[in-house]
């Protein structure tokens, strides 16, 4: 068998284990009220970041990787072909489960323009599905082209994971038949605009967000794992949870207040934790806190939301502080720089339009 590798010196398994299981932890710990249970997010990041880069084991491309890019037998593209993989696995594994028929028929066109879109900007759904049957002759090609037995290995190993088991075969039986495939894909696209008209406010939002969860859960899995690895940015075990109180000692602002305003600013850090602790709930989602300015809205804010960030109890929730103005941002993250300690962008990460474009976990 040959070896089939997604990137210089990796194999393909590999990665596609490694963002399979990020993606599914991923969605796996939000707590979202979104009418899909948990194992059936978990299954859906998991297939999607298992088949994601898959277009990668066809002679084309790894002709054109395994030669640093000189050698380019077209078509060379993976994302298409891994897309149609994605949404011909969903449809068989979502028939299984207890969903609502409209769940089944839209959430495998969800993973199609996610897998589709995942090195690029996801556009309006429908106009993802249009325009397909461009690519007839590339995905003719494509398809005769995989290296068959390794692909099957690759679905057996990683799929057992989420308990299935899916017959390569029939998938290129599927695609051998473009012509019914580009009438199904643009049925659907009928069907779905119907059924847009048709729902509530409440229910498309629901489905928007499902559709950019499962996208930005993929490309974070995928934009991670190529960048770091099994070294994933933003560990819990690496954040420091007492970073202000330590920072308020060293400031000597835990000693007794000598002036009014100081005596105000340590009333309001520990009434606001305070308050926080009597008020919180999980299904809680909006919090504020309003103080004169002076009062060292600053530091409190950040205590607050990281006790909050514990609190939740759910996988590494950021912390994401949004502010008007770039000199305000600034102000803000050198507070914050100070209280971490000077930490890298995987524990604080600064971002506006001037901030500069860099990504720095050690020195």
């Amino acid at each position: 068998m040959t070896e089939i590798i997604s990137h210089p010196g990796k194999p393909l398994i590999v990665h596609l284990r490694e963002v399979a299981r990020f993606c599914a932890q991923t969605l796996e710990c939000k707590s979202l009220e979104l009418g899909l249970s948990p194992e059936v997010l978990y299954k859906l990041g998991f297939l999607q970041g298992a088949v994601h880069d898959i277009g990668k084991a066809t002679r084309n491309f790894q002709t054109y990787i395994r030669s640093g890019g000189k050698i380019v037998n077209p078509p060379k593209h993976h994302a298409l072909i891994s897309a149609f993989v994605a949404k011909q696995i969903a449809d068989e594994m979502l028939n299984r489960e207890a969903l609502a028929d409209t769940d089944k028929k839209v959430l495998p066109y969800f993973l199609f323009t996610s897998v589709k879109r995942h090195h690029g900007n996801v556009l309006n759904f429908i106009d993802e599905l249009e325009g397909i049957s461009n690519k007839e002759e590339d995905l003719k090609c494509l398809t005769e082209n995989f290296y068959d037995e390794e692909v099957q290995t690759i679905l057996d190993e990683l799929l057992a994971e989420i308990d299935w088991k899916y017959d390569w075969q029939e998938f290129k039986k599927y695609m051998r038949g473009l012509e019914d495939v580009f009438y199904e894909f643009e049925d659907f696209t009928y069907t779905m605009e119907d059924m847009l008209k048709g729902m509530s406010d409440l229910e498309s939002a629901r489905y928007f967000y499902l559709h950019h969860l499962l996208f930005s859960s993929l490309l974070l899995s995928d934009k991670t794992d190529v960048k770091t690895g099994s070294k994933k940015p933003g560990r819990a075990d690496a954040f420091n949870y007492d970073a202000v109180v330590h920072y308020r000692r060293h400031m000597k602002w835990d000693q007794p207040a000598e002036s009014e305003i100081a005596r105000l600013k340590n009333q309001a850090y520990s009434e606001g934790l305070e308050n926080l602790g009597r008020v919180f709930r999980k299904d809680r989602h909006l919090y504020s806190l309003t103080l004169p300015t002076g009062l060292g809205k600053t530091v409190t804010s950040l205590a607050i939301a990281m006790k909050l960030k514990k609190m939740l109890e759910v996988q590494n929730p950021r912390i994401i502080i949004t502010i008007p103005f770039t000199s305000i941002i600034d102000q803000n993250y050198e507070v914050f720089e100070a209280i971490f300690d000077r930490p890298g962008s995987d524990i604080l990460l600064k971002h506006h339009h001037l901030a500069e474009p860099e990504y720095k976990i050690d020195e």
